[in-house]
């Protein structure tokens, strides 16, 4: 068996464990020798073979260590097998090979991956939740695919149980131009049936095409099967994957297109050499057992040359598998890329240049710009292409920084920013659109400044040299205000008097101001300023009633519900490039709520004051853009619920929520439509609120709610 690869760092530290998909990793050739003893004065990486579907750059071929590029990404984006080659060149004239195997793990307890050997065309992966009459219901919430998958989705499929340990499924990776992969995973599979679906999703002017799908158990690969050839809107079951009932020592996978199927012992791995060598005839549908690996590899029809492939395509020798080229020649890629040796594929390679300021990568090594007297100054730097520069600067007192970058030439690729203390918020963000840009930003005292300088991989130029001019200008002190120390919610000013004069002292200055406001009334705060400010307003929590915004005057409202309520103005300053103090004034106005053609179910504009609804349909009156009304429902049985909010004012918008009798939200319609349509919603007995909430309307709008319960 081939020794593994010896693998240096992972993410940017130190290797410890098993490499994973979408890791960023850099192997080392330090191990390898020459057997004639002579020194090695040269070194040259090369892939010799990789999984189906992956594309693979290396980021220094020549180097005495490399790291990966996978498309546009750093990292291998594929599980499998991956097999090096150094050869090794002596300053003897001798030359020799040595080779060494990098096995890449799944993360998640079941890892489907799908692939295709066609550029344009766009394939869509999906995993289905079997339904308990054993079919499947393609596009539905027991569908995982780009639809609802994705990582943040606003509804993912609820398949696992967090008392049970178990998860919902991702869609990690998604690609929609050609090759893939696509990837979903299920990091605890709930016990249950599963079937892999490939959807041929557009053509985008490419041809019809097979798929082809690599199925991960606890990193071990466990089948690769092959769609038939799809034609644009196809659709093919792959796989049946059953996970058990109870705790059991496989899962099993049947391969859909050709009948076979294989039960794959549920062993985690965790590091190379975990799970044990494979034996022939052990491997599952679409593997074979390699004798040189002692892996499972796909079992793929192989190809030696170009004639023994079809429809146009070409024999990629890394993975001896046909393959559609992108590029045969270095006038197919546009620059930067490359057209990569025996994968036919543009690739953009990290640049070939000089520093002599590396590393300085991030806020821990930056580069000192030392400012004596307000001005400093740092000349011949020089940046790579895809690479980050970073340069600091102490700020001994409260100091407005403007920061000066030149360059040769406009380059829209070179992008600067003037980043916080914290090394992370951005403070202010610019692209070379000239060969001079300014940025400015306003630091406190004993802070630290950072400069972030960056050139665009895509960038055409293999580096770019600047010079930087950094002025601080010191601050005037500001005089003591009334109501400090207010600059945080815990110590919020409590303030009776309906008139305010304040001022925003420094760019780190921030202004809270707690007021009662009384029950079932309108409260509108003024806010009027001698430059830009961002105003809020919050409930007593912290929690925003009115957003933020930026700008010299403001008119925020709020109706209270049918309590008293404190309330919370949060002022902040609105121009980092500002002078300061900046002087504002507050007033605050308490208001009668309008008189509505729905009176009688007033006051009714928060959850806790609801108007108890026992008919419908409901009929009332949205008076203003600030009448929010809220009614309460019953669910006696358990009932799949539809509601429909419709008017007949062409020019107001209204949307309409359902809420838990605590308030939280259930679903919204909060569109343009009118009428406004929400359901069936399948909701357990009990008690509900709808919402009804004016967007937009000029005068008082009459509506109309119906809600239906079927059982």
């Amino acid at each position: 068996m081939l020794p593994a690869c010896e693998v240096v760092s992972v993410n940017g530290s130190s290797a410890t464990g098993a490499v994973h998909v979408d890791d960023d990793v850099v192997v080392t050739a330090a191990g390898f020798a020459l057997s004639s003893g002579a020194t090695i004065d040269a070194r040259r990486w090369n892939v010799e073979q990789m999984p189906p579907g992956a594309t693979l750059a290396l980021t220094s071929p020549l180097g005495a260590s490399t790291s990966f590029i996978s498309g546009e990404r750093p990292g291998l984006t594929v599980a499998g097998v991956y097999i090096l080659r150094v050869d090794l060149h002596g300053d003897d004239g001798s030359q020799e090979a040595r080779t060494c195997m990098l096995e890449v793990l799944a993360r998640a307890g079941v890892t489907v991956e799908l692939t295709w050997p066609t550029r344009s065309t766009d394939l869509d992966l999906h995993l289905l939740q079997v339904q308990p009459d054993g079919g499947v219901i393609p596009d539905s919430p027991a569908d995982c695919s780009f639809v609802n998958c994705r990582p943040g989705s606003q509804d993912p499929p609820p398949w696992g149980n967090p008392d049970a340990g178990t998860s919902d499924p991702v869609l990690t990776l998604d690609v929609e131009d050609g090759y893939g992969p696509e990837r979903i995973e299920l990091n605890v599979p709930p016990p249950g049936q599963y079937v892999v679906q490939v959807h041929h999703y557009a053509a985008n002017g490419g041809s019809a095409t097979e798929g082809l799908v690599a199925i991960e158990l606890y990193g071990q690969l466990a089948a690769f099967l092959s769609t038939s050839t799809l034609a644009d809107g196809e659709r093919q079951d792959v796989a049946r994957i059953t996970v058990p009932d109870t705790p059991a020592p496989s899962i099993c996978i049947d391969d859909l297109v050709r009948g076979a199927s294989t039960c794959v012992s549920a062993q985690v791995c965790t590091a190379e050499g975990d799970c044990p060598s494979c034996v022939e005839g052990t491997c599952g549908p679409g593997l074979s057992c390699s004798a040189r690996t002692g892996r499972c590899v796909p079992a793929v029809d192989s190809c030696v040359q170009d004639s023994d492939c079809t429809n146009g395509r070409v024999c990629q020798p890394t993975t001896q598998s046909c393959m559609e080229a992108q590029c045969s020649d270095q006038e197919a890629c546009a620059a930067p890329a490359s057209c990569q040796p025996g994968q036919y594929r543009c690739e953009t390679l990290p640049s070939v240049c000089t520093e002599s300021d590396e590393p300085n990568n991030d806020p821990s090594q930056a580069t000192v710009i030392p400012v004596t007297l307000g001005t400093g100054q740092l000349t011949a730097g020089t940046l790579c292409r895809g690479d980050v520069d970073v340069a600091a600067f102490a700020v001994a007192t409260d100091s407005f920084a403007q920061v000066t970058v030149t360059l040769p030439a406009a380059d829209q690729a070179f992008s600067v920013q003037l980043v916080a203390e914290d090394g992370v918020t951005p403070l202010d963000v610019r692209s070379a659109s000239e060969s001079t840009v300014t940025l400015q930003a306003f630091y406190p005292a004993g802070s630290t400044g950072y400069l972030f300088l960056a050139l665009e991989p895509d960038a055409t130029v293999d580096q770019e040299s600047y010079t930087v001019d950094v002025t601080l200008e010191p601050l005037p002190e500001c005089n003591a205000e009334a109501n400090e120390p207010n600059e945080s919610l815990a110590t919020a000013a409590t303030v009776s008097a309906t008139h305010l004069d304040q001022a925003t002292c420094a760019v780190d200055d921030e202004d809270f101001f707690r007021f009662s406001a009384p029950a079932n009334q309108r409260i509108l705060v003024n806010v009027s300023a001698a430059s830009n400010l961002t105003v809020e307003l919050l409930d007593d929590q912290g929690n925003t009633l009115v957003p933020g915004a930026t700008r010299t005057d403001f008119e925020l409202s709020w109706s209270t519900g049918a309590s008293l309520e404190w309330l919370v103005l949060h002022v902040a300053a609105g121009n980092p490039d500002g002078t300061f103090p900046v002087p504002y004034s507050v007033d605050i106005q308490t208001q009668a709520p309008p008189s509505c053609g729905d009176s009688a179910m007033e006051p009714n504009n928060s959850v806790d004051s609801a108007y108890s609804a026992t008919t419908f349909p409901l009929s009332a009156e949205a008076c203003d853009a600030l009448d929010d009304d809220h009614y309460q429902f019953n669910v006696p049985t358990d009932a799949d619920v539809t509601l429909i909010l419709g008017w007949e004012d062409t020019t107001a918008d209204l949307d309409l929520y359902v809420l838990s009798a605590d308030g939280t939200a259930i679903d919204a319609a909060a569109s343009s439509d009118n009428p406004e349509f929400l359901g069936p919603l399948s909701l357990v007995a009990g008690d509900y609120v709808v919402r009804v909430q004016p967007i937009s309307v000029t005068q008082a709008v009459p509506y109309t709610l119906f809600v239906d319960q079927a059982p």
